[in-house]
């Protein structure tokens, strides 16, 4: 399961950088038109506001997955191993149910948008879209959660090792 998530997560972050690197280009191009050829790039802050929300929403799972989230750890590393496990698997379950609720909010704005025939300013492009991809985001990171939920919560009172995912949950903690 570790290998399924580490390549899903990994394919997440490349599509991330290379929407990031095609927002970076943009903006310096049209900085450029901008200022010597006095013609901007029409769509560039449309494609600058929905990249680096996609960008976002992409590398949420990843971040994740690797613990590179604000943590504050000077906090949870007082306590036993013990309690620190329950207090990381409450952290997890609220993960879980934070991006399951906002992944839920999302499709359901599929349909509505697609119902309304929304579209976005510059492009026209259909904001079923733009919903979808977030979806896809959001119920993705809560599942990368609730795995880690119940990776750490099997390790509590455990050997990690000895339980499937237990070096996971040794990371973790």
């Amino acid at each position: 399961m570790n290998r399924l998530i580490e390549k899903i997560t990994k394919v997440f972050s490349y599509i991330s950088a290379v929407i990031f690197a095609i927002i970076v280009v943009l903006v310096l191009s049209n900085i450029i038109g901008r200022t010597v050829f006095n013609s901007p790039i029409k769509g560039t802050v449309e494609v600058v506001q929905y990249g680096v929300m996609f960008c976002a929403g992409i590398v949420m799972c990843r971040s994740g997955l690797e613990e590179r989230h604000i943590s504050v750890t000077f906090l949870i590393d007082k306590y036993p191993k013990r309690i620190r496990a329950i207090l990381i698997a409450f952290g997890k379950l609220l993960g879980t149910v934070v991006f399951g609720i906002l992944g839920v909010i999302y499709i359901t704005k599929i349909s509505e948008a697609a119902q309304a025939g929304k579209l976005t300013d510059t492009f026209r492009l259909p904001f079923e879209y733009i919903y979808a991809i977030m979806a896809i985001c959001f119920v993705t990171s809560a599942l990368i959660f609730l795995y880690q939920f119940i990776v750490v919560l099997l390790a509590v009172g455990k050997k990690t090792p000895e339980i499937p995912g237990g070096e996971e949950a040794d990371k973790i903690l």
